[in-house]
């Protein structure tokens, strides 16, 4: 099974009008590829116009959700360069209502981590978060186990220091500090997060984990990762491609979300 990082309109994704990385790499290759998901995810409708309605409505009440929640005073430093369009002049609260792109004319970008890699990534920010723990070289079989995990998720990750990175499934192209557990608009549960808040933990576990090097590691897609590789071998490239995106999110106006 696959894992993929989708940065696009959520009228396209949940429409199906876009390729996995792995798709479009045997398409221009002349191999065929089948793609079966576990979160098969569809608005239960084929309409674009349709979908589009129902991620409108369904944006309009995540805006509430997270409107209802204690949001941090002040934007994150360094980021106003991302997400100009989001900083916010009150003490709570989003400036302005939540929004990002849904045209048809807007762009989509994908690239994978594969599980061994995105597993690693969290793992890695676990243990960076908690140093006192002996880290592991290599992924563990049963990582939803690991010591430095549960210690994250003692408190359903809400004092972590990179809650962002171990806990959402969909970033939102905004800047709130929190994480919020609810369905997404086909009505299958989701955590969701911000992408601005996520660039700003993966840039601090780069630079406490890997020394800032992470940022400069190439992105592109690789196909053959093994999990012998090690957990920092492992952990970087995810790292370098969840930075990206993410950035990437930020700059066109786009959600991010897992496909897997």
């Amino acid at each position: 099974m696959g894992l993929d990082l989708y940065v696009g309109t959520l009228t396209r994704y949940y429409a199906g009008r876009w390729e996995t990385s792995i798709e479009r790499w045997g398409r221009e290759r002349g191999v065929p590829v089948a793609v079966i998901r576990q979160n098969e995810a569809t608005a239960g409708v084929t309409d674009a116009r349709r979908v589009r309605e129902s991620v409108v409505s369904w944006r309009a009440r995540i805006d509430s959700q997270i409107r209802a929640r204690t949001l941090r005073p002040a934007p994150i430093p360094g980021l106003e360069e991302w997400y100009p369009l989001y900083l916010r002049e009150g003490e709570n609260g989003l400036s302005r209502p939540l929004d990002w792109d849904e045209s048809d004319e807007a762009p989509y970008f994908t690239d994978t981590p594969d599980w061994y890699g995105y597993v690693a990534l969290l793992l890695v920010a676990a243990y960076t978060e908690h140093p006192e723990i002996e880290r592991p070289r290599r992924l563990p079989e049963a990582w939803s186990q690991d010591p430095a995990w549960r210690a994250c998720a003692r408190d359903g990750f809400q004092h972590s220091r990179y809650s962002q990175i171990l806990q959402p499934e969909l970033w939102l192209p905004a800047d709130f500090d929190i994480t919020l557990e609810t369905s997404d608009p086909s009505r299958q549960s989701i955590v969701i997060g911000s992408s601005a808040c996520l660039v700003a933990q993966l840039r601090d576990l780069d630079k406490r984990a890997f020394s800032g090097s992470a940022a400069e590691y190439p992105v592109g897609q690789s196909f053959d990762t093994e999990p012998c590789e090690g957990l920092d071998g492992l952990a970087r490239p995810a790292l370098a491609i969840f930075l990206h995106l993410a950035q990437t999110s930020l700059r066109h106006r786009l959600p991010m979300k897992l496909d897997y």
